[in-house]
């Protein structure tokens, strides 16, 4: 896949990363050199593209953006998926 962009050395945080333009947009992302951080609830779909991305170049976390009572809307859970761990 060709790109009109680089994203070398960038680390970008994609969330709804599980179907759809999330997904799509990971796949474009890392295609373009860039690590990706994807997030979503369904954390067996992550974990999928996490592999299909390819070692290195994603890691997963459980996150549930939607507001829930008594917390603030985005809050991230923090549950890496697979423990994988991103360094940069």
């Amino acid at each position: 896949m060709t790109t009109p962009f680089d994203l070398t050395g960038r680390t970008i945080l994609i969330t709804g990363a599980s179907s759809g333009l999330g997904r799509r947009f990971a796949r474009i992302a890392v295609a373009a050199g860039a690590r990706v951080a994807v997030a979503a609830r369904r954390t067996d779909r992550l974990a999928e593209l996490v592999e299909e991305l390819g070692d290195g170049k994603a890691f997963a976390v459980a996150m549930d953006s939607g507001e829930q009572p008594g917390q603030a809307p985005a809050r991230i859970a923090a549950t890496p998926v697979r423990d994988r761990v991103a360094r940069q």
